[in-house]
């Protein structure tokens, strides 16, 4: 029963579904959460943590059809993004009679034993800014509607506030300009007037003064109203049944990913990482029961280590191990696959699809603890960290590689079908920045150090679209 509300709606969109109105040139208020997501650009920082945190996004905005698929957009929004971060610190020992002991942990103790604690440090900057962003718009004519945008921004500081003075920049070079990729729904509420719901992701190309390993980042989600100042012309309901195109499907799905370290050596070192799958797929009829298939997803990627290491985020020893690592490595990706897709049965329920996927990286992470143990001079000292690494420039830009997949397609009321599938991808190459280690100690010929693998498996709604 607790899925029951969720497949009411399902059944709604499915049943109400009918092309959405034509637009020439409308405008727009948004307003939402930006999530910080900094961007570390040289070096690696083993040190600590910055954390994800929530800031305020208003903003409106004007878009221009060229046509009914293509069009321009640009406005302004304001938003104010918080970093947050948290290093960790050894405490020193403190000697009492002839051994030492201080601990913020449960651990035993003895008088052989010296603990050492970790504690974290807070560091905070908090950036206002007025982003004017210019994207080209591509439109799916759907219900919802589906828009996808890319372009460039340019975002002027309002105003800073940090926990130290470091910027000594001129105002001009406090600014920031990079990259921005969108994408929303609409609902048409009445002829003018749409309901709407934004994702975007943007990412700065100039260094921060002062901070000049990092770049700028954040992800927004708003919901929004626009309004039609030059509408198009509407289409009537006998129009409607006549103008879906049987040609292209659009599905939305959901679902989990369960992936891991695929390297040849120590490959048994390596276990599951469960992570969240979230997108959109296209399907383009080619000839009978074949389609080509590819769309945009969200994807978290990732392993779990737990064994004897010198690294926190990778197996690797020479001698003695440093740490018993417990950790999970995870990598965010946007995903965009290239299938081809072939039906069976006499009502096309079943479908094989295979292919070629292209990852782009957001971010990657190293999360967990590490126990060290020592012995020197009769002193036996032990030692936990909290691991939290960023992993950035350890994890290359783009992953490749191979797809196969099943599915099963059924009917529901309406005018929409629910799809559930199987997938499983299996990248083609290292994925780890090799340039860190030793020409004796990098792996053979065909051999890598961490290599993507995947089993996904999901389940979508599949919803007209219109000619």
């Amino acid at each position: 029963m607790k899925h029951l509300p969720a497949l009411m709606m399902a059944l709604l969109l499915c049943e109400g579904s009918s092309v959405s109105y034509s637009q020439k040139l409308t405008i727009g208020l948004n307003s939402g959460i930006n999530i910080s997501d900094i961007h570390l650009i040289s070096d690696y920082n083993y040190s600590g943590k910055w954390k994800y945190k929530p800031g305020p996004l208003q903003g409106i905005f004007i878009d221009y059809s060229l046509n009914r698929y293509l069009g321009i957009k640009t406005g302004a929004d304001y938003s104010t993004v918080y970093y947050e971060y948290h290093n960790y610190t050894e405490i020193p020992p403190y000697p009492i009679l002839n051994w030492s002991i201080y601990s913020s942990s449960a651990l035993p103790l003895n008088s052989s034993t010296l603990i050492t604690s970790w504690y974290p440090v807070s560091r905070w900057m908090n950036f206002s800014y007025l982003t004017v962003p210019f994207q080209l718009r591509v439109t799916i004519p759907s219900r919802p509607q589906l828009s996808l945008a890319a372009g460039a921004y340019y975002s002027f500081l309002l105003a800073s506030d940090y926990e130290y003075d470091y910027i000594k920049d001129a105002d001009d070079e406090k600014n920031d300009l990079g990259f921005i990729y969108s994408a929303g729904l609409s609902y048409p509420v009445s002829e003018r007037i749409d309901a709407m719901f934004n994702v975007s992701y943007a990412t700065g190309r100039r260094r921060m003064p002062g901070f000049d390993n990092y770049w700028h980042g954040s992800a927004a989600f708003a919901l929004g109203v626009s309004y039609r100042i030059i509408p198009g012309r509407q289409y009537d309901n006998e129009e409607i049944f006549d103008s879906i195109n049987n040609k292209i499907y659009l599905a939305y799905r959901g679902g989990v990913n369960f992936s891991w370290n695929s390297s040849k050596p120590d490959r048994d070192k390596y276990s599951f990482y469960a992570g969240p799958s979230l997108g959109f797929n296209i399907g383009y009829k080619i000839s009978r029961g074949t389609y080509f298939r590819t769309g945009l997803s969200f994807e978290r990627l990732g392993y779990v280590m737990r064994d004897s290491s010198d690294f926190y985020h990778r197996y690797s020893i020479e001698g003695d191990a440093d740490y018993y690592v417990t950790a999970k490595v995870s990598s965010d990706y946007i995903v965009v696959p290239a299938l081809l897709e072939f039906y069976a049965g006499e009502a096309k329920q079943f479908y094989f699809n295979t292919g070629t996927y292209l990852g782009f990286k957001l971010n990657a992470h190293c999360t967990g603890k590490a126990v060290e143990d020592r012995s020197r001079h009769g002193r036996y000292k032990l030692e936990e960290t909290t691991i939290y690494e960023n992993l950035e420039q350890a994890i290359i830009t783009t992953d490749i590689g191979m797809v196969a997949g099943a599915g099963l397609v059924l009917q529901l009321p309406g005018k929409c079908n629910l799809d559930i599938g199987l997938q499983f991808r299996q990248g083609f190459h290292e994925v780890y920045d090799t340039d860190d280690i030793s020409e004796s100690l990098r792996p053979e010929r065909g051999e890598s150090i961490i290599r993507n693998s995947t089993i996904a498996l999901h389940a979508g709604i599949r919803l007209p679209v219109y000619k």
